[in-house]
């Protein structure tokens, strides 16, 4: 319990939402790669904004939560197992469509494809950091 409660105020819950999110992100970015020929495929994706807006006000609330980080929005849902998921959502706007009915562009998904790996690896190393820093702390010593 005590345990619990100190990983609950430290940047940890917020670290692990970027990273699921990241990984959901990254698998819809590599279904839209793989289905770039596939005619008729409407381009999907998880929109950043809408979870960084989430992830603010969730941890605005943390208080009210018992130092829970609790995300809400209308991408992301609660599993059955009470594990966050994200919903990907139809692209608008800047995408061509194509004879075919596609609306594909490759260079965008592989651009956001990139950028989403770096804000995966960023996570994981601040995470890295973190859980290396507690075990100095439990363990009691420094070096």
């Amino acid at each position: 319990m005590l345990l619990d409660q100190l990983v609950n105020q430290t940047t940890i819950p917020v670290l692990t939402q970027v990273m699921q999110f990241a990984a959901a992100r990254h698998e819809q970015l590599t279904q839209n790669i793989a289905n770039i020929d596939t005619p008729g495929y409407k381009v999907r994706d998880l929109s950043v904004s809408d979870f960084q807006q989430s992830l603010a006000k969730a941890l605005d609330e943390r208080g009210r939560n018992s130092g829970r980080l609790v995300l809400g929005g209308r991408q992301v849902r609660t599993g059955r197992d009470g594990r966050t998921a994200y919903h990907a959502m139809p692209v608008e706007g800047n995408n061509v469509l194509f004879g075919d009915g596609a609306n594909r562009q490759i260079e965008r998904q592989m651009a956001a494809l990139a950028e989403n790996t770096l804000t995966y690896n960023t996570a994981a190393e601040l995470l890295r950091v973190q859980f290396a820093q507690l075990k100095v702390a439990i363990r009691g010593t420094v070096g």
